[in-house]
């Protein structure tokens, strides 16, 4: 299993969409603290 972390900055919603578009990602696995704005 390949695993990657990547560190960006922007707006989440464009890095993240552009980044596994860059990848050819198969899967995208993300976390967050729960009282973050990411849902």
């Amino acid at each position: 299993v390949k695993i990657e972390s990547i560190v960006a900055s922007g707006d989440a919603r464009d890095v993240i969409c552009e980044t596994v578009d860059k990848l050819a990602a198969d899967i995208l696995i993300m976390g967050g603290h729960p009282l973050s704005a990411t849902k």
